[in-house]
């Protein structure tokens, strides 16, 4: 299982718990259920992943903004590893 398995049910990767505190909500990961495991993640590491995630997105737009995807050798990267996600996600 993968950190964005487990972002895409809770919403945060940040300070991930075992056990329960307040604030946090809990989700199964897929194929636990029956073994009763559990991930707890907390509001705050929510939110901290929010915001890591719109600084992220803030500098790929401050990049294309300044040209920098236009080189070749750039593009060529994006590329490479847009494949590898795709190839990954596909099981190809």
């Amino acid at each position: 299982m993968t950190i964005d398995s487990i972002m895409s049910n809770t919403g945060s990767a940040d300070m991930v718990r075992k056990g329960r505190a307040v604030g946090e909500r809990s989700t199964m990961a897929e194929g636990e259920a029956e073994h009763g495991d559990r991930v707890d993640v907390s509001r705050k590491a929510q939110a901290l992943y929010s915001a890591g995630k719109l600084e992220k997105l803030e500098m790929i737009r401050e990049r294309v903004r300044q040209g920098y995807y236009l080189h070749p050798e750039i593009t060529e990267q994006v590329i490479e590893c847009v494949a590898r996600d795709i190839e990954a996600a596909t099981g190809r």
